[in-house]
């Protein structure tokens, strides 16, 4: 690991996995349980399906070449607070225009280059399901909460004229809502913020009403969907944006979906961008708890050895709102992460949050006297697959077209990065690409170094 070197490290260990590299070395088991284990799954891959070139890649970017290591400058603010909503601000003020809550449906392509994105339309997004939920799942009275497709939360209940269903964030800040304890409302528990039973605001810091959601009957199932609004009309038609350049950000299945849709004409493209694969689902567990773990000493935490458990966050340690909450109730605000859900351990929701409750007790025994006053339970699969092989068709950030540029994690790069700083750098070297073919000043990429000190 501390030989790295881009050719020489993917020629020799991009075929084999991760776990057998280590098995091979000969490197200690004690080594691989508490540190490589536990950071290689950080990765969002298991060692035993992550390629073993990739992960001396990672290890090489985070620890052997960066002289920081695992210190990090951190917002105490959350990230659309501090950093994306600042951004679109400055962007509008320079008079980029920013479509949201829109699908880029293609590209329209014409020889070697993109002449226009087109788009599925402002109103696409309605009537899209984002949920499907038993019928005998939703109580005969109160709030039934779920999270959606995408990590939204959702509650619904039954009412004498039908259903009753709304986007569970609230409209102040985002945090989700819950049953009102002894009423018929909801209630959020960041800033006291309370919504009746039509998702109307009677107290708190909400002004605007709960986005309502549609719902209709399939059978003994319920489809939740995004409901068509004033705003929101759903025939509205698709539009095209012309375009000089293009670059297409995406995650995985957005990539490939938004290419497939194009039928481009080169097939090796093509087939590059369709061969990028996921990675096994990963879980994020969010818990208001109604009093301190005194005995968290640190805000973040690396476990090994539990089914499911890798990380541990105590958000109320370090960024708001839950500062403030936790200073008010006298709680605290946790986060558990499966960073990758092995096939064989995939079990339903209830059963993974049971077990992941267990080793939450079993790291902080104090919490077994715990009272969970709120929680957000999802479990998606949208990261990135670095699987022994992938390496060498993934696409690069220039392509056969002319103006079409790629950025993400999963994108082909030489430097030494990893996740969302590979994401950030790729985004950089594609407007690189651009300032170049219109001579304009480049951007500086700083780096780590490119080689591992024995290299």
């Amino acid at each position: 690991m501390f030989r790295y070197d881009y050719d020489r490290t993917f020629k020799k260990w991009d075929k084999i996995d991760f776990m057998t590299y280590c098995r091979r070395g000969e490197v200690l088991p004690a080594f691989i349980d508490t540190v490589l284990h536990p950071f290689s799954d950080a990765t969002m891959n298991r060692m035993e399906v992550l390629s073993a070139a990739e992960a001396m890649r990672y290890f090489h970017f985070y620890f052997m070449g960066s002289p920081e290591g695992l210190s990090f400058r951190i917002t105490t603010r959350d990230c659309m607070t501090a950093l994306i909503d600042p951004l679109e601000r400055k962007l509008k003020a320079m008079g980029v225009r920013v479509l949201k809550g829109q699908k880029a449906r293609s590209l329209a392509m014409q020889g070697e280059r993109v002449t226009a994105v087109r788009l599925a339309g402002a109103g696409a997004a309605s009537g899209a399901a984002v949920a499907t939920i038993a019928k005998s799942d939703v109580p005969e009275s109160g709030w039934m909460q779920r999270t959606a497709e995408g990590g939204i939360p959702v509650v619904v209940a039954r009412r004498e004229s039908g259903w009753a269903a709304f986007d569970a964030r609230c409209t102040h800040m985002g945090c989700p809502v819950g049953p009102d304890a002894g009423a018929d409302g909801l209630f959020c528990p960041c800033h006291a913020g309370r919504f009746d039973a039509d998702g109307v605001p009677v107290s708190g810091p909400p002004k605007a009403p709960l986005a309502r959601l549609a719902v209709r009957e399939e059978g003994e199932m319920l489809v939740v969907e995004q409901a068509a609004t004033d705003a929101t009309p759903v025939a509205v038609a698709a539009e095209e944006l012309p375009c000089d350049y293009c670059v297409v950000a995406s995650d995985v299945r957005g990539a490939r979906e938004l290419i497939a849709g194009s039928q481009p004409g080169n097939r090796d493209f093509t087939s590059r961008v369709a061969a990028l694969g996921e990675a096994d689902p990963y879980v994020v567990w969010r818990v208001w708890l109604d009093r301190p773990v005194s005995t968290a000493k640190f805000p973040f935490y690396t476990v090994s050895g539990y089914t499911y458990t890798d990380s541990i966050t105590f958000y109320s340690s370090f960024q708001q709102p839950f500062i403030s909450w936790a200073k008010r109730t006298g709680g605290c605000v946790a986060e558990l992460h499966a960073y990758a859900v092995a096939p064989q351990d995939i079990r339903p929701e209830p059963q993974i949050r049971e077990t992941m409750l267990r080793e939450l007790h079993a790291m902080f025994p104090e919490t077994r006297q715990a009272t969970i006053l709120h929680e957000i339970f999802m479990m998606q699969s949208n990261f990135t697959r670095w699987a022994p092989g992938d390496h060498a068709t993934r696409p690069g950030v220039e392509t056969p077209y002319k103006n079409l540029f790629l950025a993400g994690d999963w994108v082909s790069t030489k430097a030494p990065v990893f996740l969302m700083e590979a994401a950030a750098f790729t985004g950089r070297q594609a407007a690189n690409a651009i300032a170049a073919k219109e001579s304009l000043r480049q951007s500086a990429l700083p780096i780590v170094p490119m080689d591992g000190i024995f290299a």
